[in-house]
């Protein structure tokens, strides 16, 4: 009996030690980690990818001659977190980051009106952007990022081109040019913007804690739909089933970062 009080006694007690001894690395590794922030513009062009299905039943002009369209899109955004070194020969170290700014996200349309060329209106969503990201740094002076999250716009502006609509219509309703956050509501079923995005960037050090960051990324943002309801209240002679949207954007990275080291000689005591 008192054999067994013991084993199992020495048993309890190891296990302990194990779980302290995990406990410790975890602690030791975040109590090495730097935080890691940078602040980024982007700017690039957005491709739109539309999904419209109708019945028609007038004339101005058909959504089958409706074609993809393109635009610029450009934003502000802080990303901030920890950076974690490694032991590894490539990956020197591995930051994990939450991302939040303002992006310009455009929704564009190109339609062959009656009688005229191609007229292409543009929705510009002022959005808020928020997600979270991961980079694996090369060196030290080379990342590769990968993130999603959500856009969650709050307002929109119209832009059309030169080319007059003698039908004054548009795919989607202009409103005065303006969208405010309640017409978003009421005109599209989607609330927020998803997204996934690549990032490749190279960071020129001023010193040890500052560096520039230029770089590319590639974003593809996934369907927001329209509600068809309030579309056909706008359409008299044309009837929605379904209008939805996903995009492409790629595009510059410029920024500066602050917080990570950028030399491996005098990184952490190991």
């Amino acid at each position: 009996m008192i054999i067994h009080e013991y084993t199992k006694l020495k048993k309890t007690f190891c296990n302990k030690i194990y779980i302290i001894a995990i406990l410790l690395n975890i602690l030791s590794s975040t109590m090495f980690a730097e935080i890691d922030f940078n602040l980024i513009a982007p700017f690039g062009y957005n491709f739109t990818f539309s999904d419209i299905k109708t019945t028609s039943a007038g004339t101005y002009y058909s959504l089958l001659t409706s074609k993809d369209s393109d635009y610029y899109e450009v934003g502000v955004q802080s990303q901030i977190g920890y950076n974690f070194y490694t032991k590894n020969g490539i990956f020197k170290s591995i930051s994990v980051m939450a991302e939040i700014g303002y992006q310009l996200f455009p929704m564009s349309m190109s339609y062959y009106g009656y009688n005229t060329k191609y007229i292409t209106n543009n929705v510009l969503f002022h959005t808020l952007h928020l997600g979270l990201i991961q980079k694996f740094y090369v060196f030290d002076r080379l990342s590769f990022g990968i993130g999603g999250g959500v856009r969650i716009p709050f307002s929109a502006d119209i832009r059309k081109n030169n080319v007059e609509d003698p039908t004054g219509k548009s795919p989607f309703p202009i409103n005065n040019g303006k969208y405010d956050y309640n017409y978003i509501k009421t005109l599209f079923d989607s609330r927020v913007i998803p997204y996934i995005k690549l990032t490749m960037d190279v960071y020129y050090f001023f010193n040890d804690f500052v560096s520039l960051i230029a770089g590319f990324y590639f974003t593809y943002s996934m369907d927001m739909k329209f509600n068809t309801d309030t579309l056909n209240l706008y359409f008299n002679d044309e009837y929605y089933r379904n209008y939805s949207y996903s995009s492409i954007g790629v595009g510059l990275n410029i920024g500066l970062s602050i917080g990570r080291k950028g030399s491996n000689q005098i990184k952490r005591i190991e």
